[in-house]
């Protein structure tokens, strides 16, 4: 799975929830989509003949637009993706969306038929968003991307070193890792790809994504993560979790153990502390909004693009947020994970 390219968007940020038709929140967005990628498709895409031509699916109502290769099983990508947004929403209710949350977007997904189609869509990233400009010269060299303006993502179909690769598990954890953009922005990475392992095992009942993994993965690895858990836990001793344990993942790199405890965490938080979970979230993105710029002397501002929170601020939130100690909860789950109880 190729490096996750992200880019910051900021929106001022708001304090009570609030609740609209979902029919009527997506409308602009998924007409937006439809023009900025639909329309160019039909011309750059189907009308040129690269390779072979695309045709558009709504998924759940106007959030998901997915630009599909003909001769790919349209009903497979419907199902996945629909189960996808419906595993997302039992984590985080969408109609208890925040104010302050990013303008909404329809995530727009495109499984790759070749390596044309994949040059021409990041170029046309490049025409909508031009600071990608960069970016889009050696994207194709991957075999994917991820953006979070615009908000989209794609990936090759068929890459000869993917010995071990489910298109399945693909579209569910991209989609999974869109929709958490969509809704609170850039997350911590343990964090944000905590939620799409969730996701892709709920949705497909194993994990076949291992961003920026090399070398073989055994049979054992896509089922085995709720008993992995506690047994990296068992080859601690009693030696308790440390915050960078799980806190102190960085991008673009790929670690065994602290993957399985992001893993572990976001199956803790969903199960034992559903409602103060999206709250941790929509805290981190107030934080990076507020953190993750710098200011000039005029009064203006810019993105800080590589702007990471720090472990301290992000454990005093997860404390704060939750009302218990996080890292000794969790510490506490990951070693017996079907005797937790959450302290009363």
């Amino acid at each position: 799975m190729p490096s996750t390219i992200l880019c910051l968007l900021i929106t001022l940020m708001g304090a009570l929830p609030f609740t609209l038709p979902e029919s009527e929140d997506y409308s602009d967005a998924k007409k937006k989509a439809e023009e900025d990628w639909s329309e160019w498709a039909r011309e750059a895409l189907t009308g040129r003949k690269v390779e072979k031509s695309y045709a558009p699916m709504s998924v759940a109502g106007k959030r998901v637009l997915i630009l599909y290769p003909r001769g790919s099983s349209k009903s497979k990508i419907k199902s996945v993706s629909t189960k996808t947004v419906a595993a997302f929403d039992k984590l985080f209710d969408p109609k208890q969306r925040e104010a302050g949350a990013p303008s909404r977007k329809t995530a727009v997904l495109f499984p790759l038929s070749g390596t044309k189609s994949f040059t021409a869509i990041t170029a046309r990233a490049a025409e909508l968003v031009p600071r990608l400009t960069g970016w889009a010269q050696s994207a194709p060299k991957a075999v994917g991307f991820l953006l979070e303006d615009p908000l989209s993502a794609g990936w090759l179909k068929n890459v000869p070193e993917n010995e071990v690769w489910s298109e399945e598990n693909e579209l569910s954890n991209r989609l999974a890792r869109l929709l958490t953009l969509e809704r609170f922005g850039r997350q911590p990475h343990w964090l944000s790809q905590g939620i799409a392992w969730h996701v892709e095992l709920g949705v497909c009942k194993d994990v076949y994504c291992f961003p920026f993994r090399s070398g073989f993965v055994s049979k054992k690895e896509h089922k085995a993560w709720p008993k992995r858990l506690p047994e990296l836990m068992s080859s601690r001793g009693e030696i308790p979790l440390a915050t960078t344990d799980l806190l102190g993942w960085s991008r673009d790199t790929w670690q065994a153990d602290r993957a399985t405890l992001a893993w572990g965490a976001v199956a803790m938080l969903a199960k034992h502390y559903p409602d103060e979970f999206p709250h941790v979230l929509t805290a981190f993105r107030d934080l990076r909004v507020n953190d993750g710029r710098s200011t000039a002397e005029d009064g203006s501002w810019t993105v800080i693009p590589d702007y990471e929170i720090p472990v301290e601020p992000m454990v005093e939130i997860l404390d704060r947020k939750l009302g218990v100690d996080f890292m000794v909860e969790f510490d506490r789950y990951a070693r017996k994970p079907k005797a937790y109880r959450r302290p009363r």
